[in-house]
C-alpha cells in the first residue's frame, strides 16, 4: 500500500549516478531495482513518534526525490538523503564519498553545531555503517518485536533487558527512543522518550487486581546530578489492572538541561502487522542476497524473493530477520546512536 509498485531501472539509477556526480553503493542499487522508495504517505515506513506536542514520521525516499535533495553545500557535500518526515523536516542521509569527516556510505542524521561560528558546522548522529546494515537492522528491529507496532505506526524504541522489575505478581518494563530531531552534540541535549509496559501476570489470583495511583522517578543523568520525581501515577483516567497489560507512553527527558514532562498515557496496539512485514521483506531480500554472494550484478533481473522453503540461512542479524518475514508472510564530532546507552 505505501511502496511504489515498481523498482527503478537500471537506465534510471545510472542516470541518477549522472546527475548528482557520485556512484551509489551496489546494496542501495539492489533493494532499489525491487522497489523504488515508497510512496510518500503518512505513517511512513521506516519509524514514527508520536508525542502531545510533537509527531516524527519518515518515509524511505524514492530515487529520483533524494537526488533531488542531494546535497552540495558545505557541512554536507556529498550526501544523499535517504528519508525525510514531512512534520519536522528531519532526514537520514548516506554519504556517498568520505568528505568532511564522514566515511563512504555510513548513515546519520545532521545536526548543527549551535555553538560554532561557522553555519555549516555540522555533528552527526550515526545510524549505520552502510545502507544493508541500516536497513536490516531496522527490519530485524521490527519483525523480533524489539520495535513495537503501535496504531499501524512503527515506534522505534529499544528496549534494555535489564530495565525490567517484577514484584510479585506485576512486571514492570521499560523501553526508551532517542529523539535526533530535538538533541544536539554542542551544545550536549540528548532528548529520549520512554514507554512504560506493567503487566500482571497471567497466574494472578482474581484478589490480586491493583491500580496504579502513585509514582515516583529517581533519575540520574551522566554527569551524576540525582532528580526525584513523584506524582499521581497516571494523567488521567486510572485503569484497575486485572490480569491485562498497559502500555502507557509517552515521558519526555532531556538530560542536559533537566527538564522532565513525566506525563503519562495509555497506548492501545491495534492492527495486523503482516502488511508492514510484507513491504520490508520486498526490501530486504535482495539484500540479504547481496550479503551472501557480496556482489550484485547491475545487467541481470533482479532476483525474486526467495521462498520460504529455501535452504537455511546462517545465524547473521539480517538472516534470521529474513527467516522471521518468510513465516510472517563511526569519526570525532559523532554521536553513535548504536552507543547512546552506554554514553547518554
Amino acid at each position: 500500500r505505501v511502496l511504489s509498485l515498481y523498482g527503478a531501472s537500471e537506465v534510471e539509477l545510472n542516470d541518477i549516478e549522472a546527475q548528482i556526480g557520485c556512484r551509489l553503493p551496489d546494496d542501495y542499487r539492489c533493494s532499489y531495482r525491487i522497489h523504488n522508495g515508497q510512496k510518500l504517505v503518512i505513517p511512513g515506513l521506516m519509524g514514527s513518534m508520536s508525542l502531545s506536542n510533537h509527531y516524527r514520521s519518515e518515509v524511505l525516499l524514492d530515487v529520483e526525490t533524494a537526488a533531488g535533495g542531494f546535497q552540495q553545500r558545505k557541512g554536507m557535500r556529498r550526501c544523499l538523503p535517504l528519508t525525510f518526515c514531512f512534520h519536522t523536516g528531519l532526514s537520514q542521509y548516506m554519504a556517498l564519498e568520505p568528505a568532511e569527516g564522514r566515511r563512504m556510505f555510513e548513515s546519520f542524521y545532521p545536526c548543527p553545531d549551535q555553538t560554532a561560528q561557522d553555519p555549516s558546522a555540522i555533528d552527526m548522529f550515526i545510524t549505520g555503517s552502510c545502507f544493508l546494515e541500516w536497513f536490516t537492522t531496522y527490519v530485524h528491529n521490527v519483525v523480533t518485536g524489539e520495535y513495537p507496532i503501535i496504531r499501524d505506526q512503527i515506534f522505534r524504541y529499544v528496549h534494555d533487558k535489564g530495565c525490567v522489575a517484577t514484584t510479585g505478581d506485576i512486571t514492570v518494563s521499560v523501553s526508551t527512543s532517542f529523539l535526533p530531531e530535538l538533541s544536539s552534540v554542542h551544545p550536549p541535549h540528548f532528548f529520549f522518550t520512554y514507554r512504560i509496559r506493567i503487566e500482571m501476570s497471567s497466574s494472578a489470583s482474581p484478589e490480586a487486581a491493583c491500580q496504579l495511583d502513585s509514582r515516583y522517578w529517581k533519575i540520574t543523568t551522566s554527569d551524576g546530578n540525582v532528580e526525584e520525581v513523584q506524582g499521581p501515577g497516571v494523567v488521567g483516567t486510572s485503569h484497575r489492572d486485572t490480569r491485562k497489560t498497559h502500555n502507557m507512553a509517552i515521558k519526555t527527558h532531556n538530560m542536559a538541561i533537566k527538564t522532565h514532562n513525566m506525563a503519562v498515557k495509555r497506548c492501545k496496539t491495534t492492527g495486523d502487522c503482516r502488511c508492514v512485514l510484507s513491504v520490508l521483506f520486498r526490501f530486504l531480500a535482495p539484500l540479504v542476497c547481496l550479503a551472501s554472494s557480496s556482489s550484485c550484478s547491475s545487467s541481470s533481473s533482479p532476483a525474486p524473493p526467495p521462498a520460504v522453503s529455501a535452504a537455511p540461512l546462517s545465524s547473521s542479524p539480517s538472516s534470521r530477520a529474513l527467516q522471521r518475514l518468510q513465516c510472517l508472510m563511526n569519526p570525532p564530532r559523532k554521536w553513535d546512536l548504536k552507543q547512546q546507552k552506554g554514553q547518554a
